[in-house]
């Protein structure tokens, strides 16, 4: 499952990025906010990290993420609560954030999306026209980190 709303680069459609605050700056958009925290001078390994998730990107992108999803865009938190429990799949040409059409890439966004939709089912009251939440932990599926050709292997995360 996958929204246009939930992309960070709104070129080829019509969507109004909500502007938010951190630290006292106010940002245009996730994507305005996410290239100002790059480090000067550039360091790659530093930005990248060791893996996937475990770079200085990840966590700008997370803190991106949780303030474009914030309460106050009620809207998007609402639509990103309806695709629960589905997995979320960005197919587009960076195999970091998304998935390439070949079926194979990271999907580092759609997996910062799916662990703060999971974030939200199980810690706060759903909002109206949310889907209901499961007691039952086999009936609540682990976020999908690696997608190949349509295959979906879990990952497990504390």
């Amino acid at each position: 499952i996958w929204a246009t709303e939930f992309e960070n680069v709104h070129t080829h459609w019509k969507f109004h990025e909500p502007s938010f605050e951190v630290d006292g700056r106010t940002y245009a958009g996730s994507e305005a906010f996410f290239h100002s925290q790059k480090p000067r001078p550039f360091d790659k390994q530093l930005w990248d990290g060791k893996g996937p998730g475990l770079g200085q990107r990840d966590e700008v992108m997370r803190t991106a993420v949780r303030m474009k999803f914030s309460e106050a865009n009620t809207d998007l938190r609402r639509l990103l609560l309806a695709t629960y429990p589905h997995p979320l799949l960005s197919i587009k040409g960076d195999s970091y954030w998304g998935v390439l059409p070949s079926g194979h890439g990271e999907n580092m966004l759609a997996v910062l999306l799916m662990e703060l939709r999971d974030e939200l089912v199980k810690g706060e009251p759903p909002l109206p026209h949310s889907p209901p939440t499961s007691s039952n932990a086999e009936d609540d599926p682990r976020p999908c980190a690696e997608f190949d050709m349509g295959k979906c292997a879990s990952s497990s995360k504390s």
